[in-house]
């Protein structure tokens, strides 16, 4: 501290009591006072249809009750079957068996979902003698 400065405990706690707090998210798809409620999730991918192995970016669109988008919703991802497709945090989808998937994005207690049908590899065959 610089000489000739002295912090005294009533300024800490003004600047405690200054400092801006962040207020989490409420249940029911409900962000702080003044924020949209979010009223639905639209849930749509590069393609709905993968082999295994493949990838596809799912993307969620939180929308409020007008329709009009939340910006920085937060979203979580889910995938009722990980087995056939699983689904990180950023909305990647993997095909890991044939099947079929259905993938989540769940904003407050507002969802929406997609159905992802994997396809098996298909083998080679081996080339006929002649």
């Amino acid at each position: 501290m610089a000489p000739g400065r002295r912090r005294t405990s009533a300024s800490i706690a003004a600047l405690l009591l200054l400092a801006p707090t962040a207020v989490p998210a409420r249940g029911g798809g409900e962000a702080a006072a003044g924020a949209p409620r979010v009223a639905k999730v639209e849930v749509t991918a590069g393609t709905s249809r993968l082999t295994v192995g493949q990838t596809t970016q799912a993307s969620a669109e939180p929308r409020d009750e007008g329709g009009r988008l939340v910006p920085a919703a937060p979203v979580t991802w889910t995938s009722d079957s990980g087995s056939v497709a699983s689904v990180d945090a950023r909305g990647v989808v993997t095909a890991n068996s044939a099947g079929t998937a259905t993938i989540t994005a769940t904003c407050g207690d507002a969802k929406g979902s997609m159905s992802v049908t994997v396809q098996p590899l298909q083998q080679r065959q081996p080339a006929r003698r002649r």
